[in-house]
């Protein structure tokens, strides 16, 4: 049973001044910055997208490509680390035995064979129910604390970015799924303000309304796609308790169609994860279409994680990325957008807050600046990598250098 709204008597732009002053309480009470790197047992290789759970402060981390998380808090304290394919593990942290830095090492599950399950009924039936089931059992209302993230690339360079914490409302109206946007701290670096704001960014506003209906899966439930797309119900390699379907266009099929992986619960009928993308083949032909704004698309991706915690079922992050040339002054330019989202706490109540304290523009690039923390090294849940950095770094030290881009070897 979800959770009723939450009723308090605060108004929302006291929680700014509450946040902070938990960071205040947190210094006080000696919170330590603490440093995790999760690797392979037999390789040592860094793995991505582990999730570390913090239970004593209900934060949710997940680990960047160098498998490396950052938060901080209080010891003792107790990280519950899983994903799909290793097993999972608590690892402890003791008041008395405390390091800054730790490497953790996770056991590949036991291989097995990807074996393609035959079955009397047709995958796009199971994708259905399974669809269906999971928009079902998503929390909502619920709020999701979120770290925002884009890079934006023009001409292959990097040239400007912005992240920032918000507080996703997400809530019913009129059977819709809606979002209010209650922003915390946000910052902006860059070269140059991207001025084509139709053209680049994602829409803050609806992206949350289009993870929570499976939107990118609609085409995929119409009944002609069984003529469009080849459907394989398959074995996780590394995991008993999940299926996958995966979904590509025939080879025979002319056009521009996506290729998806849909991993879901096979028990709770649930989906974990899903990825889409234009394959190569596909991209090179949308290369010579134009579409309605003026685009040609060389670059799509979308990925997806559910979690479920106990009784709820959330988001629990997304990656967005698309690439695409269009006209500008009579010339070709390329843009690249990469957004990404983390819910690094997550609540089944929502805020009581007033209208003029949601943010109703579409993307962080239209927010001015507000930094009280330095919220992206150890509140944001999606620590930067060293490249990340030197990229900030370069937009921040040369706002006036467009033609001294940054661009990493």
């Amino acid at each position: 049973m979800k959770a009723p709204q939450y009723s308090c008597f605060i108004a929302f732009q006291k929680i700014i001044f509450l946040w902070f002053g938990f960071a205040l309480s947190w210094v006080f009470s000696q919170q330590i910055e603490f440093e995790v790197q999760l690797v392979d047992e037999v390789t040592s290789e860094p793995i991505e997208e582990v999730v570390v759970k913090i239970p004593k402060s209900k934060q949710n981390l997940i680990s960047n490509t160098e498998g490396i998380v950052k938060f901080m808090a209080t010891p003792p304290l107790l990280l519950d680390i899983s994903h799909s394919s290793y097993k999972k593990k608590n690892f402890r942290i003791l008041a008395d035995k405390v390091s800054k830095k730790y490497v953790i090492a996770l056991t590949a599950n036991n291989r097995q064979l990807e074996e393609v399950i035959v079955t009397n009924r047709h995958p796009q039936e199971i994708l259905k129910e399974v669809v269906e089931n999971s928009k079902k059992k998503l929390d909502v209302p619920a709020t999701l604390r979120m770290y925002s993230r884009e890079f934006f690339k023009k001409n292959g360079a990097y040239t400007y970015y912005n992240d920032g914490l918000l507080n996703m409302q997400v809530f019913l109206q009129q059977k819709k799924v809606q979002t209010d946007i209650l922003l915390e701290q946000t910052r902006s670096v860059g070269i140059a303000v991207p001025t084509e704001r139709h053209l680049v960014g994602y829409d803050l506003n609806n992206i949350l309304s289009n993870y929570y209906t499976f939107k990118y899966l609609e085409d995929l439930l119409q009944l002609r796609a069984r003529k469009i797309y080849q459907y394989q119900l398959k074995l996780h390699p590394q995991s008993e308790d999940l299926y996958i379907l995966h979904i590509k266009p025939d080879a025979e099929i002319r056009g521009i169609w996506y290729e998806y992986w849909i991993v879901y619960h096979k028990k709770e009928r649930i989906i974990k994860e899903v990825k889409c993308f234009l394959p190569f083949d596909r991209a090179e032909i949308h290369q010579k279409t134009t579409d309605l704004n003026g685009r040609k698309l060389y670059k799509s991706y979308v990925k997806l994680n559910y979690q479920t915690e106990g009784s709820h079922y959330y988001l629990l992050n997304s990656v967005e990325e698309i690439g695409f040339t269009t006209k500008k002054e009579w010339k070709e330019v390329s843009m690249e957008v990469k957004n990404t989202l983390v819910t690094n706490k997550f609540s089944p109540k929502l805020f009581v807050y007033s209208d003029k304290n949601i943010f109703k523009e579409k993307s962080l690039i239209n927010a001015n600046s507000k930094v009280y923390t330095n919220f992206w090294e150890f509140d944001s849940g999606l620590s930067l990598t060293t490249e990340e950095q030197q990229v900030i770094e370069f937009l921040k030290n040369h706002p006036e250098r467009y033609s001294n881009v940054f661009q990493p070897q």
